[in-house]
């Protein structure tokens, strides 16, 4: 982290390797110049010394400087931050990537945890080497980077899923679930996320799952439960409690619900809102008894997904992607058939794409799900919609 010391001892290792000859050594003396003039914020200077590098690890035919030496001109590219360049980028990584894979390699000198955890993410990205990405991670303990915290690719020790079902996968394992006996194990870590994963203080927790114990016997069921589920959960550090608080720790961990809302942050663009539409699955434990601690991350996560969709739909009918939008307002339908809005654009997409009858038979599921769900009849707005589909006209 000192980067102008680094700058410092890189270039003097590289005029002391120049002099003595040692081409393997004054190769990996420009390599660290290269990285330590980037560190400083001299990057064309960094990019010459990596040239140089990488010139001399090709004639040397050594593939583990040259495999450092392509991570390093990805690291270059993508923290660059040019777009053009990008491709660039992708293809120094995809050819590292493949060195590293056929020589198995899960270590070099000059290893920096951070940069790899990065070049890793953006390999799992784009499908490069996934196999072996993975592998590197769970061998050398990466940690992902937090713009990449929330993705599903990493191969995290622990996948918690709670949108439409719940299950745990365990090292690409799915667990069994503790039997009914045991059933208070599972409530305890759904408790957790209810009420907000980080920091929850323990006496909601016991409020939640022992209102019907007395204090000391309501403490030690608490204590008792966090064990067994730590056991279950396969790594002490999965939860930890400090202070009266518990958390369930992002570092190593994946739940669903933190990647979708992370996917809906702020700016989100189309990509993100697809990523986090395909996620929800269903209401927030929504096979589950309904209690009270569970309801209002059930409600907000709803409500977001409702409007994620219908913002996303509007954005497909502004670019005229009728079929897309059509195929995002029935998935809609699907996890909440009782939203009208829906079925509206439904049947406007299906009409601007042609499908007159198709239109009308939407509104005709409309009209029976609301009479038979919520004994009403369609808004104004949907019947003017469906008299102008009528009417061989183009709503909009």
């Amino acid at each position: 982290g000192q980067a102008a010391s680094s700058l410092h001892y890189a270039e003097k290792s590289t005029a002391i390797m120049m002099k003595i000859g040692f081409i393997f050594a004054d190769a990996a003396s420009h390599l660290a110049t290269a990285q330590a003039l980037h560190e400083n914020g001299a990057h064309r200077k960094a990019a010459r010394e990596l040239a140089i590098a990488n010139r001399m690890n090709l004639r040397m035919k050594s593939r583990i400087e040259y495999f450092r030496g392509l991570l390093t001109e990805a690291q270059f590219v993508f923290e660059d931050g040019k777009a053009e360049s990008d491709s660039r980028g992708l293809k120094a990584l995809r050819q590292a990537m493949q060195i590293g894979r056929e020589e198995g390699y899960v270590n070099f000198s000059g290893w920096r945890p951070s940069v790899m955890s990065k070049l890793c993410a953006k390999a799992l990205e784009h499908r490069i080497e996934p196999d072996y990405i993975r592998h590197l991670i769970r061998t050398r303990y990466l940690i992902p980077d937090a713009s990449f915290a929330g993705s599903e690719e990493w191969p995290w020790p622990m996948k918690i899923y709670t949108l439409g079902r719940f299950g745990l996968v365990r090292d690409g394992t799915s667990l069994r679930l503790p039997k009914r006996g045991q059933g208070r194990i599972i409530e305890l870590l759904k408790a957790l996320i209810a009420l907000g994963s980080r920091e929850v203080d323990q006496a909601l927790l016991i409020e939640a799952l022992w209102q019907e114990a007395e204090g000391d016997k309501a403490h030690q069921a608490f204590r008792t439960t966090l064990h067994r589920l730590r056991k279950l959960l396969g790594k002490e550090e999965v939860i930890s409690a400090h202070e009266g608080r518990v958390t369930l720790n992002p570092r190593h961990c994946w739940v669903d619900v933190w990647a979708f809302e992370r996917r809906l942050g702020k700016d989100a663009d189309m990509a993100s809102m697809e990523k986090a539409i395909a996620l929800y699955q269903g209401r927030f434990l929504e096979n589950d008894f309904v209690a009270a601690w569970a309801m209002p991350l059930r409600e907000r996560l709803h409500a977001k997904y409702l409007h994620c969709l219908s913002e996303l739909g509007r954005r497909w009918e502004t670019a005229e992607e009728w079929g897309k939008a059509a195929t995002l307002y029935q998935r809609g339908l699907e996890v909440d058939p009782l939203v009208e809005e829906y079925y509206q654009r439904l049947m406007v997409c299906q009409q601007r794409r042609g499908h007159r009858a198709e239109a009308m038979s939407v509104y005709r599921r409309c009209r029976e799900a609301l009479r038979i769900h919520l004994e009403i009849v369609p808004s104004p707005e949907t019947e003017t919609i469906a008299r102008t589909i009528k009417e061989s006209g183009n709503p909009r």
